[in-house]
């Protein structure tokens, strides 16, 4: 589960500050875990006139349990393999 939002602070006609926030259940498989993340930041849009407007956003300014690692791959060992015999034939 993936889920992203934001939390609307000030929401004027030239101006509206929010916070996004951006949470994930985390994942585990055969090759990696990643575990749950909860992130957030903020979005600053000012608008000047019709045509000109500014955007600043910066996410995961605050990152809460953000951690992926490999999982344990068992792979066979090479003592456990034995050679089968080879016959060359007759000369």
């Amino acid at each position: 589960m993936n889920i992203e939002t934001g939390i609307a602070l000030v929401n004027r006609n030239n101006l509206k500050i929010s916070i996004p926030v951006h949470f994930d259940n985390g994942f585990k498989s055969d090759l990696y875990n990643a575990s749950r993340y909860l992130g957030t930041g903020i979005s600053l849009y000012y608008r000047k006139s019709k045509d000109v407007f500014l955007t600043f956003e910066a996410h995961d300014i605050l990152q809460i349990n953000n951690g992926v690692k490999d999982a344990l791959v068992m792979t066979p060992s090479v003592a456990n393999f034995t050679a089968a015999p080879v016959h060359l034939g007759s000369i």
